[in-house]
């Protein structure tokens, strides 16, 4: 009211004491004065979600469990880092070998009584012998193969299932005694920290880890499909109402893993005869028990990875090696138990 009045009286003065209010002692009527608006204040931010603790694992399990589903026959397969605790531990395994090799740029020979030292206490077998390798001109690819002779350095156990070899362009571990992957990653642990204190590699051009299963059951005649994924087993044939099967199978899949560079070649098929790995008298690793002449179903299993073109090699520090390690292992372990069936764990594999 007050200020409309000073309003008007800019335009008539004569308006100004007729409006202008008497002045009083009391307050208005009206009401309380307005308090002033309070200030607002500002919201305080949220706090971060906190961190999903991991899920506690049962003591007998030393890896997560797997995360990532493999495909079907014929499409990538997909495998992550702690697929190798799906593997089981079986009584009667099938396991014929295992390998792990490491390639990398040709280095100078390492110091082999280093590495003698290193590794004496579990391979303390000392062998040496020369093989010819063909290998293509570096100058031109195309020119015919040029013979080349590499000495081989291996260390064996006392009993000649395990052993290291080193070349100049490679390392690896392999056996036909299998204790399992802890001790077998604790062997290779020893392999690569040995080498790399004997002399530098500059990285790793491809890792590979090999298992070799040789599934036999107690028929002489198996119907494959009973044992393994009918998949992998080739067809029978009838004729003159005589039905014919397969005895002598060679078939081959390559998959594609996780990691850019990471693969998996399964070889796979029914046979019949002896083994044709860790035979007594090679010069290589030798089998504990070598089996009698019979059917048996070959499941061999190569995953690697691998630098290709344009891209860069592998870091050779020992945990990045480990790593990729696991990955390899995870991918052939889920892969043999994907392919074998409930019948073959129960009646064979874990057989009292």
């Amino acid at each position: 009211m007050l200020t409309r009045s000073v309003e008007v009286a800019r335009h008539d003065h004569r308006l100004t004491r007729a409006c202008a209010p008497r002045p009083s002692l009391r307050a208005p009527r009206s009401a309380t004065p307005t308090p002033p608006p309070s200030p607002v204040r500002a919201r305080r931010p949220e706090p971060p979600p906190r961190p999903r603790p991991p899920p506690q694992l049962h003591p007998s399990a030393r890896q997560p469990k797997p995360t990532r589903d493999h495909s079907a026959l014929g499409c990538c397969l997909s495998i992550m880092i702690g697929m190798s605790s799906a593997a089981q531990r079986y009584k009667h395994a099938p396991l014929v070998l295992v390998v792990i090799e490491l390639r990398h740029p040709e280095a100078e020979p390492p110091e082999i009584d280093s590495l003698r030292q290193a590794v004496r206490e579990a391979f303390p077998v000392p062998r040496s012998r020369e093989i010819v390798r063909a290998i293509a001109p570096a100058t031109d690819p195309s020119q015919p193969m040029v013979a080349q002779r590499v000495r081989v350095d291996s260390f064996f156990s006392r009993d000649s299932r395990s052993a290291i070899t080193v070349m100049p362009d490679r390392l690896a571990l392999e056996t036909t005694d299998y204790p399992g992957w802890e001790e077998f990653r604790s062997s290779m642990d020893v392999m690569v920290r040995a080498r790399l204190a004997a002399g530098r590699i500059e990285g790793i051009e491809r890792l590979g880890l090999r298992y070799v299963d040789e599934i036999r059951v107690p028929d002489p005649a198996p119907d494959w499909s009973e044992w393994v994924q009918a998949s992998l087993v080739a067809p029978s044939v009838r004729v003159d109402d005589c039905e014919i099967r397969p005895e002598f199978q060679q078939c081959a899949l390559a998959y594609r893993l996780h990691k850019p560079g990471e693969s998996l070649v399964l070889r796979y098929g029914a046979a019949h005869g002896a083994s044709a790995f860790g035979v007594a008298g090679e010069g290589g690793v030798e089998r504990p028990n070598p089996p009698t002449p019979g059917p048996f179903f070959l499941l061999d299993s190569d995953a690697f990875w691998e630098r290709r073109p344009g891209t860069a090699i592998m870091d050779s520090k020992e945990q990045t090696i480990m790593e990729e390690a696991e990955v390899l292992h995870g991918a052939v372990s889920h892969l043999f138990e994907t392919f074998i069936t409930a019948r073959l764990r129960e009646e064979v594999l874990n057989a009292d």
